[in-house]
């Protein structure tokens, strides 16, 4: 029973401390899986730079990573950025990024339109998420990036962690899990010795021995329902968590009475 109650103050410790520290940024959900566009012509791209790169060695990534059936030339002639969000030539999140590359494919020239939708900075370099238009007739996908997941991630947090797991924030969701199945285990495995000792109390007559046992099993309910209203707390902050905390940023198609999210 100890160790229970060990690993749930913990892990309620170490929740707090996730908390009190601030969140994270999130990996975002495109990290994992790219989106898909409705429109042949249209391609969302992911491109990784190192963290000292320019605009124009991002877009030559870009290139390179387009689809193979699109027979691009990695060969860039010209690059021409008509909305700039960058501050001597390093990059910034105020706005989007939108340009033309000018290059060849299947050896006739192509101008290839993209605007960047969103970016995520680790330690190492950057990686963002471009739409890439094949032609100048093609409509780019109506989307935007957003944190907030509804009331969805409160009706799955009705499992302790799942709204979290669900908004891409697997540490918290862990931690709400484990904090609530380590208190609920507590309660049990307490209020098991408690029993065990009230059963001993009516196997006895010994007055100084049920004095013992008495003591022993008041203790024990005290701990049990302090685990109990503990674990009930926690559990409501998770799904107070699950309803209101914003989540890893998720790509919203905004153009049609479909909603994808990725």
């Amino acid at each position: 029973m100890r160790k229970y109650l060990y690993l749930f103050f913990v892990v309620l410790l170490s929740l707090c401390s996730y908390e009190a520290q601030g969140r994270h940024e999130l990996r975002p959900k495109w990290m994992r899986q790219v989106p898909v566009s409705s429109s042949p012509d249209v391609e969302f791209v992911k491109v990784y730079t190192p963290s000292r790169a320019t605009v124009a060695d991002e877009l030559g990534r870009l290139v390179v990573n387009l689809p193979s059936d699109w027979r691009v030339s990695s060969e860039i002639s010209d690059v021409q950025v008509t909305e700039t969000v960058v501050s001597g030539r390093r990059f910034s999140d105020s706005s989007k990024l939108t340009g033309t590359i000018k290059t060849t494919a299947q050896g006739s020239p192509v101008s290839i339109r993209c605007v960047r939708e969103d970016g995520y900075t680790d330690g190492s370099g950057r990686w963002s998420l471009y739409q890439v238009a094949k032609s100048d007739r093609a409509i780019f996908e109506e989307c935007i990036t957003t944190e907030d997941y509804g009331a969805k991630g409160a009706v799955m947090s009705i499992i302790p962690g799942c709204g979290q797991f669900y908004k891409g924030d697997p540490l918290k969701g862990s931690l709400f899990m484990g904090g609530c199945a380590a208190g609920s285990l507590a309660a049990v495995f307490t209020e098991m010795q408690r029993q065990a000792y009230v059963s001993q109390i009516g196997q006895t007559h010994d007055i100084n021995v049920i004095r013992q046992l008495d003591a022993r099993q008041k203790n024990l309910g005290i701990a049990r329902n302090v685990c109990i209203g503990a674990t009930a707390a926690l559990y409501v902050w998770n799904i107070v968590d699950g309803a209101l905390a914003p989540g890893a940023k998720k790509i919203v198609f905004t153009g049609s009475s479909l909603r994808y999210n990725f």
